[in-house]
């Protein structure tokens, strides 16, 4: 994302602050919807150890496929019930995930979403560090924006009426869950969550046939 660390440099337990810029943020955020990207872009990545895991050139995983889509999953409902709520409906419409950002005294607000075909990040900041004012979060300063521009771009699609979808991957279990506390209920339980889990990992994994 844009980031180096020196690990040699800064201690484990001092707290380290970073300046994305957007395509910082919006490159990885890409990912989730297609879990590769093109390899040509990335002649060499460092794992958690900062050694270089070299590639071939092509295509190159990022994330796992069943990672990526509860990943996805979890951020589509930050629209529907999150802080980007107010984006609910036109999420209901056209498939739609993301997040909302608020920087540190509210210098800089963002938000950064995504359909299966397009990422489209959004930041509202001024050129000098400076706040932008006490309730100029996220969700109240970017959101309306992105909003504007993903009804646009959602017209325009010749597909509108027959949106794509986000596609699951065959070891995903979905279950009714309590958005209280997490608990698993009935399927058809009124108010329920619908959650995804890689099978195997979902609550009461042992009582469930583990897919493929």
């Amino acid at each position: 994302m844009n980031v180096t660390v020196d690990r040699n440099r800064v201690p484990v337990n001092d707290e380290v602050t970073f300046t994305l810029s957007p395509a910082g943020v919006g490159n990885p955020t890409a990912f989730l919807a297609e879990c590769r990207c093109d390899a040509a872009r990335f002649p060499a990545l460092l794992d958690v150890r900062g050694i270089i895991a070299r590639h071939r050139a092509g295509e190159l995983g990022v994330i796992r496929a069943d990672t990526a889509f509860v990943m996805m999953n979890m951020l589509r409902g930050v629209l529907i019930r999150g802080t980007a709520q107010s984006a609910a409906g036109l999420a209901a419409q056209w498939p739609l995930a993301g997040k909302t950002g608020t920087v540190d005294e509210n210098t800089d607000a963002w938000f950064i979403g995504f359909d299966p075909d397009i990422t489209v990040g959004v930041w509202v900041g001024m050129d000098e560090k400076k706040s932008l004012g006490s309730q100029e979060q996220g969700a109240l300063a970017a959101l309306p924006i992105w909003m504007e521009f993903m009804k646009a771009y959602i017209d325009g699609r010749p597909d509108k009426d027959d949106p794509p979808e986000f596609e699951a991957p065959g070891n995903i279990v979905f279950l009714a869950v309590d958005k209280a506390n997490g608990a698993v209920l009935p399927a058809e339980t009124p108010g329920a969550i619908r959650e995804a889990f890689v099978s195997g990992t979902q609550p009461g994994a042992n009582s469930f046939n583990r897919q493929p």
